[in-house]
């Protein structure tokens, strides 16, 4: 929780109260185009130790093993290093996933260095139903029946 103070009209300064959220969070992210970048500000680590550093798990279906792969990106003014996350193979459309770091010299670039964990949903297309045709042959055409009245005859006791 952050504390903070607001000076209002009267100049008392009044204690606010703000939250910042502990996670980063995207919604509906394009499978195949999803990187999500990440900040060495020690500019020390390899891809290989980055690549150790970040977890990911699917929160939607836990059975998959989802792996990542890690590259180098660029070097900022500050000499610290960015590094760019993809999924190895592919993410899954409709499910939820978590890419957690373990180390502090990490955060996720363009959010604040505190935020630990970045949740994000892949995109699923809606389902389009066909409607059947109900014609004679349609196996979704109720039965047909011989009585004029379309209704089933009565069962015989």
């Amino acid at each position: 929780m952050l504390y903070y103070r607001h000076h209002g009209v009267d100049g008392q300064g009044a204690l606010r109260q703000s939250r910042i959220d502990p996670y980063a969070r995207s919604y509906d992210v394009e499978a195949n185009d999803l990187t999500i970048m990440v900040t060495d500000k020690s500019g020390r680590l390899t891809k290989e130790e980055v690549k150790n550093k970040v977890s990911v798990k699917n929160v939607s279906d836990s059975s998959e093993n989802t792996s990542i792969d890690v590259t180098a990106g660029s070097v900022l003014d500050d000499g610290a290093y960015t590094f760019i996350i993809k999924c190895n193979g592919t993410w899954q459309e409709g499910c939820g996933y978590r890419l957690e770091l373990s180390d502090d010299r990490l955060y996720f670039t363009g959010y604040d260095q505190t935020i630990r964990e970045y949740d994000f949903t892949v995109y699923k297309p809606d389902v389009t139903n066909v409607n059947a045709r109900r014609g004679r042959d349609s196996p979704l055409s109720p039965p047909r029946f011989p009585c004029p009245s379309r209704n089933p005859p009565e069962p015989e006791m």
